[in-house]
Parts: structure tokens; sequence; C-alpha cells
């Protein structure tokens, strides 16, 4: 009967440890270090995202303005040209 019990005791103190001992607490040290990165990498990517989204703004700012500085170039160059035109042509059909 003595030998039972050590022996019943002796599992029960295994079991806890292996329950409540270092294996689970290594698990739980191991799980931590896991989400520490996913949620490193996740707080990178939305950076990422917002620097990008900041910069793609930046750069369809720039690019809508230099649009309109050609489209006005453009415009006063064919306002040029065609008052140049008008005025060869003119001179051209004037009496002499």
């Amino acid at each position: 009967m003595v030998r039972n019990y050590e022996t019943a005791e002796l599992y029960n103190r295994q079991l806890s440890l292996r329950s409540y001992g270092l294996r689970p607490w290594l698990k739980m040290m191991a799980d931590r270090r896991l989400n520490e990165f996913v949620a490193e990498k996740h707080y990178e990517r939305c950076l990422l995202e917002r620097a990008f989204v900041a910069f793609a703004n930046a750069c369809r700012k720039e690019i809508y303005a230099r649009e309109e500085t050609a489209l006005r170039q453009f415009r006063r160059r064919l306002l040029e040209k065609s008052f140049g035109a008008w005025v060869k042509v003119r001179t051209m059909c004037l009496p002499q």
C-alpha cells in the first residue's frame, strides 16, 4: 500500500511538473515571442503604408502641378503661333 502511495505521489508530481512546470512556461514564452514578432511586422507594414500614402499624395500633387504648368505653356505657345500666323496672313492680305 505504501508503495502504491509513493508511486501515485511520484506520478502526480511528474504530472503537475508537466502540466504546470517548465514546458508550459517555455511554450508561453515562445508564443509571446511569436506574438511580438507578428505585432512588430504589422506595425512596420502600417508605417510603410502611411509613408507610402503620404508619398503617393505628394507625387500626385507634384504631377498635377507639372501638368498644369505644361498645359499653360502649351496654350501660350499655341496662342503665340496662332497670333503669329494671323499677323502673317493679315499682312499678306493687306494691299500694299
